[in-house]
């Protein structure tokens, strides 16, 4: 008997619903968006009219379905109580970042569903295929030993799940120093689109250092969200290790003395200059070695979108096999780490962490 595609209900409807919306009309036969449950009429209205069949009653939804999982998008506040209600419901859930409003909420949820409670959360940073080709050089020894991280693409929780990831860190104690600045620049480019006056403004620029003392690894955390946006803020990423580092699409490593080795990140991507065969991207390769490829043949996605469709292909296979791919004490971690950077900004001293609920449990970045 054939597999159906995966059957993924909505709860929210906000913008962050867009990329999924895209990987799933890219990939029909992985995937189908069978409903959603919103707020607003306008906005069950626009989903419907994009075929989502939309209701702003949960009873209603719930009673729908049938669904493979239930992809929760709302505002934080609402996370661990919607996210309870459905795993009540019988719901298996894939929640959007963070995984909680504070983390010290995720204790109390823990002790009531469990650690094997059927919750994933949609963090997809790791899964960009720069970030994913990055992390193989980090795990693959071609730089030695990872030692450090220097992360300044992304905010928060997202940055430290990259980091984690580089570094096969799970749950073990840190130490965190902090600073927040002002970053006054021409702020040219918004989510709306391209600004008409470059006038300047000003964003908040996060500075930490994170140091895992018990691994002897660390990281430099240093983030402006005009990094998202902005063609004059640009996002970088370095890995060094014992016999190299990885800068950005640049791998310099050494193994025989004498004869360091430069080698690029190149992208194969498909679609220009005359070639035919659609837009694309195929694999990322340094020298002979394919760092990633694209489980998603022709599929046109950008990147983010190749993401979080690699998170939704992960839920899928979580539906099956039950193996967490980020499950809620990973997800809780990276928040934890996130909020320990702000705390020692805020306060201006160093902070150390402390054993949480969920540090005895396994992790999926280690």
């Amino acid at each position: 008997m054939a597999k159906h595609s995966t059957r993924v209900g909505f709860v929210g409807g906000g913008y962050r619903l867009s990329p999924y919306l895209a990987a799933i009309r890219a990939l029909p036969e992985d995937f189908e968006a069978v409903g959603a449950v919103v707020r607003t009429e306008a906005t069950a209205e626009r989903l419907t009219a994009q075929g989502v069949p939309a209701t702003t009653s949960l009873e209603s939804f719930l009673a729908g379905g049938p669904y493979d999982f239930v992809l929760l998008s709302v505002p934080w506040p609402q996370i661990l109580p919607l996210a309870g209600h459905l795993l009540e419901a019988g719901h298996t859930v894939l929640s959007e970042t963070p995984i909680a409003e504070r983390t010290e909420l995720v204790g109390p949820f823990l002790q009531r569903y469990g650690a094997d409670a059927r919750l994933q959360s949609a963090e997809q940073y790791r899964f960009q295929p720069m970030h994913a080709a990055r992390i193989a050089v980090a795990r693959s020894g071609r730089i030695g030993e990872p030692l450090s991280v220097t992360a300044s693409f992304a905010h928060d929780y997202h940055a430290m799940s990259v980091v984690r990831a580089a570094l096969g860190l799970g749950f073990e104690p840190v130490r965190v120093t902090a600073a927040a600045f002002d970053d006054r620049g021409v702020q040219p480019l918004g989510r709306e689109g391209w600004r008409e006056e470059l006038e300047v403004g000003t964003s908040s620029r996060t500075v930490a250092s994170l140091v895992w003392p018990d691994r002897g690894v660390s990281a430099i955390y240093d983030f402006t969200g005009e990094q998202y946006f902005s063609p004059i803020r640009t996002r970088r990423m370095a890995i060094r290790g014992t016999h190299g580092e990885l800068a950005e699409d640049r791998v310099v490593s050494i193994r025989v003395p004498g004869q360091p080795v430069v080698a690029p990140l190149v992208r194969d991507a498909t679609g220009a200059d005359g070639d035919l065969g659609g837009l694309h991207l195929r694999s990322i390769t340094v020298g002979d070695t394919a760092l990633w490829r694209s489980p998603f043949g022709a599929a046109r996605l950008a990147d983010d979108e190749i993401a979080v469709a690699t998170v939704l292909r992960a839920m899928a296979g979580y539906v099956e096999d039950g193996i967490p791919f980020y499950g809620i004490a990973d997800a809780a971690e990276d928040q934890y780490l996130d909020e320990l950077v702000h705390r020692a900004a805020a306060e201006g001293k160093t902070g150390t962490s402390t054993p949480q609920a969920w540090s005895t449990l396994p992790s999926a970045l280690a």
